[in-house]
């Protein structure tokens, strides 16, 4: 597992997703802006203890989001720094997402051992699990706001739609 994690750590740094030091990130017009906000994992959300499928297993009918970093790791901030945001967390927790974080700075077995699985090599890691298909979706790495409540919007719809049965409620009109 020690072996696993220092290759993705080296390997992160190789690919420029994560690089200790630096507080920039990629902007999508090809600049770089500045990360004023430093903190750690994002409040409130849990520690992953236990491998994902277990969270899916045990939960089948509940969304969730895992988000897999280092607190070194200038990539793996800007997702925790998304998630920090006001309308991000209301979003998710309204919605009922159970939030589940791993810092790997100082190790994580389960963390380590679960981005061996998805077949990763760098971080950070975002994965969303969908109870109306009972299947984890690993999410780009880079994303903003928007797209967080985007995948939270989506997935109310869908929730929506298997509650009535697969089919999308038609509201009744008053007078017909």
């Amino acid at each position: 597992m020690i072996v696993r994690l220092a290759f993705l750590v080296i390997m992160s740094g190789l690919f420029g997703a994560c690089d200790r030091g630096r507080n920039n990130r990629a902007t999508s017009d090809g600049g770089t802006e500045s990360i004023a906000w430093s903190g750690g994992t994002p409040s409130g959300w849990e520690d992953l203890a236990k491998p994902m499928a277990e969270y899916s297993s045990a939960e089948p009918n509940r969304p969730k989001i895992v988000s897999i970093g280092a607190t070194w790791c200038t990539m793996s901030l800007s997702p925790w720094r998304t998630f920090s945001q006001p309308a991000v967390r209301s979003a998710l927790l309204d919605a009922g997402y159970r939030c589940l974080v791993a810092d790997v700075t100082n190790g994580h077995e389960v963390a380590s051992a679960e981005v061996e699985r998805l077949g990763l090599n760098a971080m950070p890691v975002v994965a969303t699990f969908d109870p109306t298909t009972g299947e984890w979706t690993v999410r780009p790495q880079y994303f903003r706001e928007e797209d967080v409540l985007d995948w939270v919007r989506v997935q109310k719809l869908r929730l929506a739609e298997k509650s009535v049965g697969g089919r999308s409620a038609t509201p009744l009109r008053v007078g017909d």
